[in-house]
């Protein structure tokens, strides 16, 4: 059997010929943006916790597939951007991967993901370091009520803001459009508007302009027991809690990456499209304010990666490649570049 908790692992949907025609009439960028490759990341890594942290980029925890055995990760890794160097930073209190992160005032927070057995049900904040070798701990802040796996995430003001996912890793009929606010003091939960499609999760999000875009993911279909991909765009405002959809991805896309680069434009990229086509490359900017797509430099791997900002530069962390695979590969690009198209 497939272990549901692979992007590649379940169908995905077809796009439909209305998407297929978007995607035809999508100007094509000038896609000759070069990623510079940079020093592999100390061990192969998908679904990790990845966040700028003081002056390093962070990859903690995690999974990966040595000897075709799935393993959860705890360490904690940080890569230094002026030196190039990776260090070992430290270990998580558990091991976890699929949890939900967000940056507020130089500190990381994450809540919930699994370690293979388990939803965890806490809310952990790393501090930034405080020396170029300091050990970096993750304590916990608050017990959350609600359970969260593949879901996605953003912090607000003082509150994470959490969107649909799963309770269970291995249980992907548990998936649902639930939305909830984090306290980032009390760890207390709020009900927020839910997504108005039936299902998220294994999508990705993003804060533009003081709202949260949400993009593609997957929701569980009963009548196959499978899950299916979304194409969706969501937007939601916190100052009136009210979700609307928008322009869709330009195809069904499951895990996904995004990364907010000024104030306009948003760069969407990777996932899993579908059984024929597996992983992808292909890349967009979605404009928020025109609300439309532009095709954009594609990723340096066919994956579903991570991204961070940091610098001026995008830096694109290992992920899932191939089934039962992740990847150790790392580059970075100057933002500007993946902005640089004709078409806008």
């Amino acid at each position: 059997m497939n272990d549901p908790r692979s992007l590649s692992s379940q169908p995905a949907s077809i796009p439909s010929p209305a998407v297929l025609g978007l995607i035809a009439m999508i100007p094509i960028a000038a896609c000759s943006a070069a990623w510079e490759a940079l020093p592999s990341l100390p061990q192969p890594d998908g679904g990790a916790i990845c966040s700028l942290l003081g002056e390093e980029i962070i990859v903690a925890g995690g999974t990966n597939w040595p000897s075709d055995t799935k393993n959860w990760i705890d360490h904690i890794w940080a890569y230094h951007p002026k030196t190039k160097t990776w260090r070992e930073a430290g270990r998580l209190p558990f091991r976890v991967a699929y949890a939900v992160q967000g940056n507020s005032n130089g500190e990381l927070y994450f809540a919930g993901g699994s370690d293979g057995t388990k939803t965890h049900t806490s809310l952990q904040k790393i501090a930034p370091p405080q020396s170029a070798l300091s050990v970096l701990q993750a304590k916990p802040v608050a017990p959350i009520e609600a359970n969260l796996v593949y879901a996605s995430a953003e912090i607000i003001g003082n509150e994470l803001f959490c969107i649909g996912g799963a309770a269970d890793a291995a249980k992907l009929e548990t998936i649902s459009n639930a939305c909830v606010a984090i306290d980032l003091v009390s760890g207390k939960s709020r009900k927020i508007a839910s997504l108005p499609i039936p299902g998220f999760a294994i999508g990705t999000a993003v804060t533009c302009a003081g709202k949260i875009y949400v993009f593609g993911g997957a929701i569980w279909s009963a009548a196959d027991s499978t899950v299916s991909n979304l194409a969706e765009t969501c937007v939601y405002s916190p100052k009136t809690d009210r979700w609307e959809k928008t322009t869709p991805h330009p195809f069904h896309v499951r895990g996904a990456t995004a990364v907010t680069l000024d104030a306009k434009h948003i760069y969407v990229a990777g996932g899993y499209k579908n059984e024929p086509e597996g992983f992808t490359a292909e890349a967009f900017i979605f404009n928020v304010e025109s609300r439309t797509f532009h095709q954009a430099p594609p990723l340096p791997i066919q994956a579903g990666t991570s991204l961070v900002l940091c610098d001026g530069f995008v830096y694109c962390i290992g992920g899932e490649d191939r089934k039962k695979h992740r990847s150790d590969l790392f580059w970075r690009i100057p933002a500007a570049d993946l902005l640089k198209s004709p078409s806008r």
